[in-house]
C-alpha cells in the first residue's frame, strides 16, 4: 500500500498561517527561513503537507531552543 501525501492549496496556506499572499512570496525567497518549496501544476502552487507540518516543527523547536544571546556569553 502506498502512503498518499496530502497537499494543501495556497489559498488554504495563508488561512493556515494568517499571512497575505505578500508573505508567503517572502517566506518562500527567504534563505535564512526554509518555507518548504510548492508544487506548481498549470500556474497554481500546492505544498505538501508533511513538509509544511516539519517545517512547523523546526520552527517551534528553534523558538524554544535555548540559545545564549551575546550578553550571556559574555
Amino acid at each position: 500500500m502506498t502512503a498518499e501525501t496530502s497537499y494543501l492549496p495556497t489559498k488554504k496556506v495563508l488561512q493556515r498561517y494568517g499571512v497575505s499572499a505578500m508573505t508567503l512570496w517572502r517566506w518562500e525567497h527567504d534563505a535564512a527561513l526554509p518555507f518548504p518549496a510548492p508544487l506548481k501544476i498549470n500556474k497554481r502552487k500546492f505544498y505538501e503537507l508533511p513538509r509544511i507540518e516539519a517545517w512547523e516543527r523546526a520552527r517551534a523547536a528553534a523558538a524554544t531552543d535555548p540559545k545564549p544571546s551575546a550578553a550571556e556569553a559574555a
